[in-house]
């Protein structure tokens, strides 16, 4: 078929087939002899024939004009109505919803006043192409039609006013409307139409006095004949219903007439002008909302709908109207061309499309309608009709291609084939004009416009090029053969035209209507009609994307198929074809059909090709099956023998279950009453044979694993689905149990466990009463084999074949376990008490689970006992041990049950192992549950005693150190203990902890180990020295660095911080928080320190300055609700009796328990100087007086100033605490003097003893740094001065403490001296030279000495700065002071040594460098104090970038002037080493490290300004030779900024990255290590682009690459090009890069800077262009303008312009460029001719000499002499130049 539904063959060998198809007994008339077209000649041209054009319909006047309503209505409704005659929809839906709203407010005098107005735009809007217009006016007509006045007055206009044409028009459109192809328009207008409208007018509507409403009779008022003129015009001629609807325009004259010629320059007349088309339509039609094809088909389908009703609402067939309208319809030879989708020769004219052409909606309102319109064509009127009718009918319903229409095709189209059976044959026959002999010349010239007008197609290019298109078996029509059946045929070749579930079910009704003249009952046709039917199975129509679509398409098909062969054959044996005579002939046909069809049918079925279940398609074949059987029975045995020779041999494994498929298939027969014993043994018989073959094939040894899993698959099925039929032959009983007893073990090794179990559960089943014997033989063969596998897989498969087994519910109950599986039961308890292993846990479990069944009580009883046995002596070891936990918990599913007979002790055991498994590690909710249910059922004294246990084991796991921390910490140790409570106080927690006779005991283990003397400067009551006798080292601790000590302490913790009343009841906790926190505060500074209860390998940082605020949270909360609950004199009480007391007292001196607590810390004291118990006395005091007053500070000042000779650290921790606190008192007063005065009587040999210990105590006393209390009268300072002063003259050796002490002594009176000159200066000035000098940073025993002094230095600079006097002292000894301390400043610490004393050091001085850096930093510093980038504290690390920023610039100028100097060293600069390698050794692998590495980058690209062109490029190849930037620099910035990672960068819109104040970060600012880098990368940009543009250039992951590109351009580039435009456009630089030849020009807007020579009034131009992502894309040199330059010479200047530039340094680029320029220039001479320097010709210098005179010449110059002057001498000394 051609495109577009045209055939591709000429009208004369559509002819020619036609005459074919109708029979040779038809004679066919002559052919005209017409003259023939010489080969080469062109046809003559048809000769056309004048068709006058219709002439339009009058314009129809408006009723408004010639009523004259628009005189009588309102004008606003005039004005309205008016609209509705406008060509513009828009306007037109205004007026329409403005009348509406009229209608709604006004009386009902102005509607019916403009009713004729209304029904004469009635018309206009029903057919209007706009679906809301149409809606609107439906609308609206209903509306008007609900008023019965309104309505009245319409029915009235319509059939007594208006004339034939006008009531025609109303009706007809309202007609259509009411079948309108929208669903909305169409409802509006069919309630107005059956309300109004009605065939018949009732008897009563004429009475008078009825009340009935008014009706339009559509037979008593003789409407149907105008309304079946318009539904025939409606369907048959569209387009002239729509001209006198919509009338077209008068057209205008093309060419006005001619008067003569016009004049030159006169106008044409503006009513004789041209009209082009664009003239004619300005703008688009409103008609032209839908297509005129669309258009058409609405007036179809509304035309056809309206005959639908017409025909249907009149019940009786002898209605002359209705007769009349179908005669009217069908007596044209197109009216039923709306059936077709494609014109066919036999259609009639195939030269335009039918008028169902890509109509589908047209196509289904034509099959509807033909259901009503059958009933009416059996009457002799019709007769002729129906051969034209048949036609149209089947070729339009075998090559509709809608599936939509199809839908409601197939009622009409069987119900037209009943009617009328003889219509294969109508439709086969020819009609009158296609028997008309052929126009050769005719064809040809249609032939030749074909080839002209109509787009190429391949079927008929294959025609035009002697080949052929592809046919189809269908395709093909044998001489004599019905041109429909082969539409037909080749319908059912595409699974009825893509239908098949709707089609297939229709076949046999179709078939039927066939008659023996179009289908002859003969092998041969009925061969080709089932290969076109196999032809859609075959083409794989019957598929789908849709399983279900699928399974209903193949099921139709199945059915299909059998029922007609069944026809068919039926047909043989009756002898349908001899008259109803048979033969044997005829009997072997039919038999001969059944074989063939069902063979076939049973091959596809056999082989899984139809793709359905058994059930399905058993059910189908039993049912085909069913419709075979009877006489002859051949047909069944010719259907049934193809299933009963398959065989189930390894070489024959079929797709489907066949044993299922016989099932169905039975269940079919078994509907058969009369037969179904037969049938039945049909079945059986077939059993027999397939078991027989199964069980007798060839040795499953022998076979694949595939076929073995197969035969099993096929037994089990049959002992399932047929046990009953093969249970009584002993034959194939015993052939099953003979095969399942010798290969049981290959059956499991081959099949998957799961099946095997369900293959053995139905043999067990089937066997039934003999199950007992062949259960025994199954499980010891499983024993066997799973205790001694022979195969690899045979443990695993035996495994999940007993797992299955216990699983399965379907056993016979009359089984009874053996003791087959006893060794399996033993030897899988052994084993997964071993490992654990969770296989082998899952089988046994099952195997518990089916006591009885596989495994017998009493072993089942005997492994759960050895289990809890296991369990209840796993419970001391499970805290210590993870693996323990690992192997327990999977076996928590094989106790489902808590534990039986079992006593009291061995049930907790078991239970408090189970508490374990639920309560630490990964949680086991299986544990938990059980131990729960258990709690709920347990007896009480049996729960304390498991209890009980539980905390002794928790106890003894808190003091063990091998327990691992990280599986079980004491936190959770002490949530076990929590939830082993149940709010009993003999269960609580606490009991879980030792004794606080045990935590007393060891604290007296904590008072031996005194801190080392550097943790002086973080505590004063820590000495200065410590005893080399006293040194320790940290004892074993746990994975979390933990001691034994510690794990109770801080197991305590938790449980005061999570219950504070503990405390208040326990007050004994308080010291040991105390000494917790004072030995985590020692860790914390000093982690390289022994310390009793911490080691360095364990938790962070973070973890001990988190314990250490958790005790201080707990301890204020303690202390403060203790103060408020102390009496007024208990501070009196306590102070009297310790003072009266004079040695400890057992039992305590009765002062409660906080008092004695108190004095024990006081007594422990006095027993002698332990820091730790000093410390805690501190503490505890502090915690007290800090709520206190004033009087209760005088009680205890009064205790230690009796303790002053006595116990000095007693005395100096009261004080002290008291001091600290600013409880400023007389009595602290009168302390500070009388020791100060006390001090001044010291003799010098006593200085290192009684002079130290009166010097602790005074330093002790001292008020806060920041107080405005005054430390001691200057006199007293005098006097205590000059005795100091004979110590340091007199003593020979003062003790390093005594002048740490004098320096921590002159820190809090140097205030006090500073306006009294004297001695006393020297001796202050001399201790801090002494100190400083005798200090290092790497010496920790020096170090509090070292902080006091540099303390004191720096209250000595701030007094010196108001102090005239002062200064002028200091001044002499400060020099070498900061000699002395730039030793310290410079000193390296090795990495990872972390002290908090040495960092306080060094803060201290480093803020002494950033307030004096001309005293501390020079051209070295740079090397010598980079180290301090990587100080732990972040306020030294900005402080050094500071001295290092400023030390940067003298550096620079020293490399810059050696540089220059030593010109002729080959040693190039670079940067310093330590730098490098700073850069070097950073990994990134720790955060803290990111802060310094930028900073040492910082101070890199410090080193790089203002230094030369040498010195920054030996720079760059130092950086390019250790590869820093590439493999440290910008991986740490990515990082950072999250460049190449997942997630977006960081965006930087908020900051500019071109600056950055490194002393304002804050580290507490979560972007601001971030924000450094991004400045960091801007400095690199700027500094080394060249660096960073090889690294990306080379880069091989595009995706960073590009979003760095991207992430420059935007954030980075614009600061870049804007700085270095700044650079070029500043004033100063402009000043001596210009002059009067050389200007430069920025040129921002396309970031460019040009640079222009002036030579001889001509300019030489070079620009520098930097990208949009600039500098990762180079500056690219612009060659503008060369003049007077060779072009090598340019070239290499660009080039290296191009070097320079590429290093960021553009400046340099413009003075090279410029000093080459003007040097190339200097001294050039002018040429002699043109008096020129540069050519106007080719712009070169004066290049050729004159070897007499030395003048030089322009060569085009001399050239054009030459040619004037007819010489080749020279110009001026005329010599000869040649």
């Amino acid at each position: 078929m051609a495109k577009g539904g045209k055939s591709s063959a000429t009208s004369a060998t559509r002819k020619k087939h036609a005459r074919r198809a109708a029979g040779d007994e038809i004679p066919l008339p002559l052919p005209t002899k017409k003259p023939k077209v010489k080969k080469g000649e062109k046809a003559p041209p048809k000769v056309k024939q004048y068709i006058p054009p219709v002439r339009p319909a009058p314009a129809q006047v408006d009723p408004l004009d010639s009523l004259g309503l628009a005189s009588r209505l309102d004008k606003g409704l005039v004005v309205i109505l008016r609209k509705l005659g406008k060509k513009d929809s828009v306007t037109k839906s205004k007026a329409l919803e403005e009348i509406r709203a009229w209608a709604e407010h006004d009386e009902n005098s102005s509607i019916i006043s403009m009713i004729p107005v209304w029904l004469h735009h009635l018309p206009s809007l029903f057919m209007h192409s706009s679906r809301r217009l149409r809606l609107l006016a439906a609308s609206l007509h209903d509306y008007f039609l609900q008023n019965s006045t309104i309505r009245e007055a319409i029915l009235f206009q319509i059939r007594d006013v208006l004339d034939a044409t006008q009531r025609e028009l109303v009706l007809g459109t309202w007609l259509l409307a009411a079948f309108d192809i929208d669903r909305l328009v169409a409802r509006e207008a069919y309630k107005s139409w059956s309300r109004c409208v009605v065939w018949i007018r009732p008897a009563d509507a004429d009475k008078v006095g009825a009340e009935a409403p008014a009706l339009l009779a559509l037979e008593s008022d003789e409407l149907v004949e105008p309304l079946s003129e318009l539904l025939c015009q409606a369907l048959l001629a569209p387009e002239a219903l729509f001209s006198s609807i919509f009338p077209p325009a008068p057209q205008v004259s093309q060419q006005a007439p001619s008067h003569g010629k016009r004049a030159p320059g006169s106008r044409v007349p503006p009513h004789t002008r041209t009209m082009s088309k664009d003239d004619d339509a300005p703008k688009r039609s409103d008609m032209d909302e839908e297509s005129e094809e669309d258009r058409k088909a609405r007036s179809r389908i509304g035309s056809l709908g309206a005959t639908k009703w017409l025909i249907s609402s009149r019940h009786t067939k002898e209605s002359a109207p209705i007769r009349s309208l179908i005669s009217r319809i069908i007596s044209e030879s197109h009216s039923f061309s709306v059936l077709a989708q494609s014109a066919h020769p036999l259609l009639g004219d195939t030269s335009s499309p039918p008028a169902g052409f890509n109509q589908p909606l047209v196509r289904r309102s034509a099959w509807a309608a033909l259901t009503v319109l059958i009933p009416y064509l059996n009457h002799e009127s019709c007769a002729e009709l129906i051969a034209p009718l048949s036609q149209t009918v089947l070729f339009s319903a075998w090559d509709e291609p809608d599936v939509s229409v199809r839908s409601v095709m197939w009622e009409p189209l069987l119900t037209f084939l009943r009617a009328f059976p003889n219509a294969w044959i109508l439709a086969s026959t020819p009609t009158k004009e296609e028997l008309e002999p052929p126009n050769v010349n005719e064809d040809l010239s249609e032939d030749q416009e074909d080839e002209e007008d109509e787009p190429s197609d391949p079927t008929t290019a294959a025609d035009d090029k002697g080949g052929k298109p592809p046919q189809s078996p269908a395709d093909v029509v044998e001489p004599g053969a019905s041109l429909v059946f082969a539409h037909f045929r080749r319908f059912l070749e595409l699974g009825f035209g893509g239908s098949p579930a709707q089609g297939y079910p229709t076949l046999v009704v179709i078939l039927s209507t066939i008659p023996p003249a179009v289908l002859p009952l003969t092998d041969e046709a009925l061969t080709q009609l089932f290969t076109s039917i196999w032809g859609a199975y075959d083409a794989k129509v019957l598929t789908s994307p849709l399983e279900r679509q699928r399974r209903e398409n193949v099921t139709a098909f199945v059915s299909a198929i059998s029922e007609c062969a069944g026809v068919y054959a039926r047909k043989f044996i009756s002898g349908a074809s001899n008259g109803g005579t048979p033969t044997e002939q005829d009997k072997l046909q039919g038999i001969s059909l059944i074989k063939r069809e069902w063979g076939r049918l049973w091959s596809e079925a056999l082989g899984g090709g139809l793709k359905l279940s058994p059930q399905t398609l058993g059910s189908l074949l039993g049912k085909g099956l069913l419709r075979l059987y009877g006489v002859p029975p051949e047909l069944f045995q010719a259907g049934w023998e193809p299933l009963h020779v398959a065989s189930l041999s390894a070489e024959n494994t079929t797709g489907i279950d066949v044993i299922q498929l016989l099932s169905a298939i039975s269940l079919q027969f078994q509907t058969a009453p009369k037969d179904a014993k037969v049938l039945d043994a049909t079945i059986t018989r077939q059993i027999a044979k397939w078991t027989a073959e199964v069980t007798a094939g060839p040795s499953p040894v022998l076979d694949g694993s595939q076929v073995v899993s197969k035969r099993v698959d096929v037994l089990e099925n049959i002992m399932m689905l047929f046990s009953d039929r093969i249970r009584g032959n002993v034959e194939l009983v015993t052939a099953i149990s003979s095969l399942l007893d010798s290969q049981l073990s290959t059956i499991v090794r081959s099949v998957p466990p799961n099946r095997v179990a369900s293959f053995l559960v139905n043999y067990l089943r089937f066997r039934n009463s003999d199950a007992q014997n062949s259960w025994d033989h199954i499980l010891q063969t499983l024993s066997q084999l799973l205790l001694h596998p022979v195969e690899p897989t045979d443990a695993s498969n035996v495994r999940g074949l007993l797992i299955s087994l216990a699983r399965n519910d379907h056993l016979p109950s009359t089984l009874t376990a053996t003791e087959a599986l006893t060794p399996v039961m033993e030897n899988l308890s052994n084993s997964v008490l071993q490992d654990g292993n969770s296989e082998q846990v899952e089988l046994l479990g099952k195997l518990l689970d089916s006591r009885g069944k596989l495994v017998s009580g009493e072993i089942c009883d005997s492994t759960r006992t050895h289990l809890n046995s296991h369990f209840a002596q796993a419970a001391s070891t499970l805290l210590n041990s993870s693996t323990q936990s690992e192997i327990l918990t999977p076996l928590l599913p094989l106790f489902g049950s808590l534990p039986n007979d079992t006593s009291d002790a061995e049930e907790s055991s078991f239970m408090i192992t189970v508490f374990f498994l639920a309560h630490i590690g990964v949680r086991d909710d299986k544990a938990l549950s059980l131990w729960t249910r258990w709690c709920k059922t347990v007896l009480p004294n049996v729960l304390e005693e498991t209890a009980k246990h539980g905390l002794s084991i928790i106890r003894d796991s808190l003091e063990d150190i091998q327990c691992p921390s990280r599986y079980c910490p004491p936190v959770e140790l002490l949530d076990l203990a929590a939830h082993l409570n149940f709010d009993n106080q003999k269960l609580h927690p606490l009991n879980a902890l030792p004794s606080q006779e045990l935590f007393e005991a060891e604290q007296e283990t904590l008072r031996k180990w005194d801190p080392p003397s550097a943790f002086s400067i973080l505590d004063p009551l820590v000495p200065s020295t410590s005893s080399p006798s006293k040194a320790r080292t940290t004892p074993a601790c746990d994975q979390q660095g933990l001691s034994s000590l510690a794990r109770d302490r801080v197991a305590l913790l938790e449980l005061v911080s999570a219950d504070r009343r503990l405390i208040h009841e326990h007050l004994w906790i308080i010291p040991q928080m105390l000494a917790l926190e004072n030995f985590a505060r020692d860790f914390i500074a000093l982690p390289s320190s022994p310390n009793p209860l911490f080691s360095r390998e364990g938790a962070s940082k973070g973890w001990h300055e988190h314990l250490v605020a958790k005790i201080q949270q707990t301890l204020a909360y303690a202390f403060s609700s203790l103060g408020a609950d102390l009496s007024t004199d208990w501070h009196r009480t306590v102070t009297g009796a310790l003072r009266t007391s004079k040695t400890r007292v057992a039992g305590g001196l009765g002062l409660g328990p906080l008092g004695d607590i108190v004095a024990s810390a006081y007594w422990e004291c006095l027993d002698g100087r332990a820091v730790p118990s000093v410390r805690t006395l501190y503490g505890l005091l502090r915690g007290l007086l800090r709520e206190g007053s004033a009087e209760d500070s005088d009680l205890w000042l009064t205790l230690a100033q009796g303790q002053i000779d006595n116990a000095s650290h007693i005395a100096e921790a009261i004080v002290h605490c008291v001091a600290s606190l600013n409880l400023e008192s007389p009595r602290l007063d009168r302390i500070r003097n009388e020791v100060a005065a006390r001090i001044s009587g010291v003799r010098p040999p006593k200085a290192n003893s009684e002079g130290l210990r009166l010097l602790r105590v005074l330093n002790a006393s001292a008020p806060p740094h920041n107080s405005e209390v005054v430390f001691l009268p200057q006199q007293r300072t005098v006097f205590m001065f000059q005795t100091l002063q004979r110590w340091v003259e007199e003593q020979d050796y003062l003790e390093e403490e005594v002048e740490s002490q004098f320096a921590e002594l002159f820190v809090h009176v140097a205030p006090i001296l500073q306006s009294l000159p004297g001695a006393h200066w020297e001796l202050i000035f001399n201790v801090v030279e002494n100190n400083i000098d005798n200090s290092s940073m790497t010496e920790m025993e020096t170090l509090p000495s070292l902080w006091r002094t540099l303390r004191l230095v720096i209250d000595i600079e701030d007094l010196v700065a108001s102090n005239k006097m002062l200064r002028e002292l200091w001044n002499e000894r400060r020099s070498p002071v900061f000699t002395l301390l730039k030793k310290h400043l410079t000193t390296p610490i090795p990495s990872g040594d972390v002290s908090a004393p040495r960092e306080v050091c060094r803060g201290l001085v480093v803020s002494l460098a950033a307030a004096f850096p001309q005293l501390l930093v020079d051209t070295n510093s740079v090397s010598t104090l980079c180290h301090l980038l990587y100080d732990p504290s972040l306020e030294v690390q900005l402080t050094v970038y500071g001295l290092l920023h400023h030390a940067a610039e003298p550096y620079t100028e020293k490399i810059v002037v050696d540089a220059e100097v030593d010109t002729g060293s080959e040693v190039k600069p670079k940067l310093p080493d330590e730098l490098i390698k700073l850069v070097m050794d950073f990994t990134g692998e720790r955060e803290e490290e990111s802060l310094p590495h930028l900073l040492v980058w910082m101070v890199v690209f410090d080193l790089f300004t203002d230094a030369s062109a040498k010195v920054k490029n030996g720079y760059l190849d130092h950086l390019r030779s250790t590869g820093v930037v590439e493999n440290k620099l910008l991986p740490a910035i990515f990082a950072l900024l999250n460049i190449g990672f997942a997630g977006r960068p960081l965006p930087l819109d908020a900051w500019a990255v071109d600056e950055f104040m490194v002393a304002l970060l804050d580290d507490d600012t979560p972007e601001s290590i971030s924000i450094l880098a991004a400045h960091v990368f801007y400095r690199a940009l700027i500094t080394v682009p060249s660096l960073v543009r090889t690294w990306w250039s080379e880069c091989k992951d595009r995706q960073l690459s590009g979003t760095l590109a991207t992430y420059t351009r935007t954030y980075f580039s614009p600061s870049i090009i804007k700085e270095q435009f700044s650079d070029v456009r500043d004033r100063e630089t402009l000043s001596s890069l210009q002059d009067e030849n050389f200007k430069v020009k920025v040129q921002a807007n396309v970031n460019e800077i040009v640079a222009s020579y002036l030579v001889d009034e001509q300019q030489m131009e070079m620009a520098l262009h930097l990208p949009s992502d600039y500098p990762l894309h180079a500056i690219e040199v612009k060659d503008v303008a060369r003049i007077g330059v060779q072009e090598t010479k340019w070239r290499t200047w660009m080039l290296n312009v191009h070097q320079i530039a590429q290093t960021g340094l553009i400046l340099d680029a413009l003075f090279w460029f410029k000093r080459n320029v003007s040097s190339f220039f200097e001294g050039k001479v002018e040429c002699a001719i043109c008096y020129s320097v540069i050519s106007v010709m080719d712009r070169s210098l004066p290049n050729k000499p004159c070897k007499t005179c030395k003048n030089r010449f322009h060569a085009s110059c001399l050239y054009k002499w030459f040619n004037t002057s007819h010489s080749s001498s020279c110009p001026l000394c005329r010599s000869n130049i040649m």
